[in-house]
């Protein structure tokens, strides 16, 4: 049986990169926190403390993970909400680095649909913000009926 609650499928992270970010700067401007950060030539290391080398560009992100309930819209509306609402703050990290709003959603079959209202598409183009959705689907067993593929 296909459980069809996608909350628990969905991470979502607001992103800045850059050769020259600072991220304590970042965090100044963005009034907010990182959950993962750090300068061009850190070493980084991954969750489980791998040497993964020294960092080629400098990162600041703010995560909601995918065990956080919440479908997608709710997620960037509490990561949002958790940064300053002055655009003009927004401007003046995206005129300097990358910024983007990464979304993974894990899809627990083929052919599932999400959408976003107009009004967060909004906030997302007011703060100048590139929007990356990674979707994965679930693999599928195509011996089952398409009803219990989540397909119909």
């Amino acid at each position: 049986m296909i459980d069809h609650d996608l909350s628990e499928r969905i991470a979502v992270s607001l992103r800045f990169s850059g050769d020259e970010l600072n991220p304590d700067e970042v965090s100044t401007v963005i009034g907010s926190q990182p959950t993962r950060a750090y300068r061009k030539g850190d070493p980084r290391t991954s969750p489980n403390g791998t040497c993964l080398g020294l960092a080629r560009f400098g990162l600041w992100s703010l995560s909601i993970s995918q065990d956080q309930p919440g479908d997608l819209e709710a997620k960037i509306v509490a990561l949002l909400g958790a940064t300053t609402q002055d655009l003009s703050r927004w401007h003046v990290l995206t005129g300097r680095f990358r910024a983007e709003l990464f979304c993974g959603v894990f899809m627990p079959g083929m052919n599932w649909g999400i959408n976003l209202s107009p009004a967060i598409q909004a906030a997302i183009g007011q703060r100048g913000l590139e929007l990356d959705l990674d979707i994965y689907a679930a693999d599928v067993d195509d011996s089952l009926p398409p009803q219990d593929q989540g397909l119909a």
